[in-house]
């Protein structure tokens, strides 16, 4: 039986990135951190945890500010960029591969930007793709760790006016994706679904998402029963970091992308 890989991403900086990281190693998994440097001044993780981040999992960039790189001209994108990039490398002292666009909102002209300050990948936030590798620079996760299939408020509340819309908006790549309706009930089946046939179909299983999003829902418990749920099947997959991925893109150009993608 051809293993897949299992990786997980997990963007932002958040201070809570550690208890995520210590979560992930109990199961035996491991994550790429794209870490930006002011999104939540209060609540960024110091230099001190970066870098111990940084022995025990991958780190990735993910520009100064948190910026939609498509709303600002080319040459503050690129600063962004690169400033990023040069800050978490003399941090870590190591280099780094990964990027992650903020907001998932890239265009032509912002891949390019990623591959010119020398990262050898980007994530973006779009799941459930049929074609997740097809592309260094457009490297599609599998699923967010996100409350599923009502929109959430906090912990115990909904947003009733837009109750349906995480469903709505997943459901026919879903469908195409192959997951069993049985598996539609919340996100803790719908991940376990995506993962058992990423098992059957073959390639990477993604799990992304945010560590302070987790805390604002409630999700710990749950994101630990599908880590648990995964692990126990550990003999059909390797855990890798996601730059490990790149070993999988496919050699042929580039997609095509129009001029202002937003996942």
């Amino acid at each position: 039986m051809k293993k897949i890989f299992v990786t997980t991403s997990w963007d932002d900086g958040h201070l809570l990135d550690m208890r995520l990281a210590t979560l992930l190693e109990k199961y035996g998994l491991t994550g790429t951190f794209y870490i930006s440097r002011s999104f939540a001044p209060d609540e960024m993780m110091s230099e001190a945890q970066i870098k111990e981040l940084s022995r025990r999992h991958e780190i990735g960039g993910h520009t100064m500010a948190h910026p939609d790189l498509t709303k600002i001209a080319p040459a503050a994108a690129r600063k962004e960029i690169l400033e990023n990039k040069r800050w978490l490398e003399a941090v870590a002292q190591k280099p780094l591969e990964m990027f992650c666009y903020p907001f998932g909102a890239y265009n032509a002209d912002v891949s390019r930007l990623v591959r010119e300050a020398g990262f050898a990948g980007a994530r973006t936030t779009r799941t459930f793709s049929r074609a997740p590798l097809a592309d260094a620079y457009q490297m599609h996760p599998t699923v967010h760790t996100y409350p599923f299939p009502f929109r959430k408020r906090d912990a115990t509340g909904y947003l009733w006016r837009h109750l349906l819309q995480p469903a709505a908006r997943q459901l026919q790549d879903i469908i195409a994706f192959g997951i069993p309706v049985r598996a539609w009930t919340n996100f803790e089946s719908l991940a376990i679904g995506a993962f058992n046939r990423v098992c059957e179909t073959g390639g990477a299983f993604h799990l992304w998402g945010h560590s302070w999003e987790i805390e604002k829902y409630g999700m710990w418990e749950t994101l630990e029963r599908v880590c648990a749920a995964v692990a126990q099947q550990r003999d059909r997959y390797r855990a890798v970091p996601t730059g490990d991925l790149l070993e999988l893109i496919s050699k042929t150009p580039p997609q095509a992308l129009p001029a202002g993608v937003r996942d």
